[in-house]
């Protein structure tokens, strides 16, 4: 098999790297999601199936990447919120400046509104989909061990 050494080194990289890159993908997927997903849960324009999707991604490949000992529940609660707080600062910037360069679109007040429940809604989905995730694979490993 032919093996690119770029793309070998930055898989080695991230594996090694595995909390950050976790958190990487996390607003990478949760961005490039919100600016292409046109679907919308609670108001127009809401970011939350975006942070979902990216929060899943980015705690599984940081979970599955951990050292033996490390707990999987502490790790997917570290990569839900932070992925979640930075995901949601990406896309309220996004916001601000789209929304500041249509001239007033959406009244200022509303934005921030949006804004605030964008950042509570990363960080319950943070927490929620972090722990159940991580908790998810401490039972198979304690499972595993009782074999």
């Amino acid at each position: 098999m032919l093996e690119i050494p770029f793309i070998t080194n930055l898989y080695r990289k991230a594996k090694e790297q595995y909390l950050l890159t976790g958190i990487c993908i996390t607003i990478i997927i949760s961005f490039l999601s919100y600016i292409i997903n046109p679907i919308s849960i609670f108001y127009p324009g809401d970011p939350f199936i975006d942070i979902l999707l990216g929060i899943i991604l980015g705690v599984l490949f940081t979970i599955k990447s951990k050292t033996q000992y490390e707990s999987p529940i502490n790790l997917g609660i570290i990569v839900g919120i932070g992925g979640g707080i930075l995901s949601a600062t990406s896309i309220a910037l996004f916001k601000f400046i789209y929304f500041m360069l249509n001239f007033n679109i959406i009244p200022y007040g509303l934005l921030i509104f949006q804004i605030f429940v964008d950042f509570v809604i990363a960080i319950l989905i943070g927490l929620v989909i972090g722990s159940l995730i991580g908790f998810i694979y401490f039972r198979k490993q304690k499972l595993k061990k009782s074999e």
